[in-house]
């Protein structure tokens, strides 16, 4: 996973996992954690066909300081995950609501 990742954001190398990303056209909202992969997939949002992308990275610290950020576990359970990841997923999907994209 990690190598298709690299390979898809530095566009290298031919991948087929980025020919169809053009084809969804339905609003994006993409989560990350800082200390996890969260911005690692932020340029395949580039490679999307929709005209509404949006990101959401948790982070509490700069990318050289990733080891003590907030991890992929703790959008799940950090204490506060609540407030700083499904509240503002909840709000994305409020605006969004009957939203298709074109």
């Amino acid at each position: 996973m990690v190598r298709d990742s690299y390979t898809i954001s530095c566009d290298a190398t031919p991948t087929p996992f980025d020919d169809h990303l053009s084809d969804i056209k339905v609003p994006v909202l993409y989560v990350g954690a800082g200390g996890g992969f969260g911005r690692g997939g932020l340029h395949t949002l580039t490679l999307l066909g929709s005209k509404d992308v949006s990101s959401h990275i948790v982070s509490f610290y700069p990318p050289e300081q990733a080891a003590f950020d907030f991890g992929h576990v703790d959008l799940f359970y950090a204490q506060d995950a609540e407030n700083l990841v499904w509240s503002p997923i909840y709000q994305w999907l409020s605006e969004h609501e009957d939203d298709n994209g074109e």
